[in-house]
């Protein structure tokens, strides 16, 4: 299997994973950790396959996926993912205020700026790519717009239908990455 199908592959299985998980964290009763438990887990699971994904691709990034500035959106977008991660599985003790732990804040406050950072190169670079690229970062990059501006008009319906968009965004990052290495396994055949 090339570097490409294998980024691809963890990049969509992340975000099957991410959907499941937001299955999972809806609504809980009073004293119902133990889904709370189960969501976290897929949560974590998630933004491993994704993070593993994106820094495959930004190192070893396919036929359409080979531009630079693409690579660096997604090797930046790797380490907010890792950043997010840490922050996610850091303990906090029972009844303390997250906010209070440096460890938590910098972690977070380093997954979540990368993230962004990273969203947007490749989002930017992806729709600067002719082709099939092109559609995947617009649909990328409409989501991302559709987030911003949902989120000072407080909007569910508007954040609910943003999040799809950059979940088929990101979906269709891993699908360009297997397919453009497959086409690539094909014309050197």
């Amino acid at each position: 299997m090339r570097w490409g199908r294998i980024g691809g592959v963890l990049i969509v299985g992340g975000s099957v994973l991410s959907v499941a998980a937001v299955a999972l964290a809806g609504p809980a009763g009073p004293g119902d950790t133990g889904r709370r438990d189960i969501a976290n887990l897929v949560i974590n699971a998630s933004l491993v396959l994704l993070g593993s994904g994106a820094s495959v691709l930004g190192l070893f990034g396919p036929s359409p996926l080979h531009g630079r500035t693409v690579r660096i959106g997604l090797g930046t977008l790797a380490v907010g993912l890792v950043g997010l991660l840490v922050s996610s599985i850091i303990p906090i003790p029972a009844g303390s205020n997250s906010l209070q732990s440096w460890p938590y804040i910098i972690s977070g406050a380093i997954g979540l700026s990368a993230m962004a950072l990273g969203s947007l190169l490749t989002v930017l670079a992806l729709v600067g790519t002719p082709g099939p690229s092109r559609g995947v970062g617009s649909v990328f990059l409409t989501g991302l717009l559709l987030f911003a501006l949902a989120i000072p008009l407080n909007a569910w319906l508007l954040q609910q239908l943003a999040l799809t968009l950059v979940l088929l965004g990101v979906t269709g990052v891993g699908l360009l990455a297997i397919n453009g290495d497959r086409s690539a396994a094909d014309a050197s055949a």
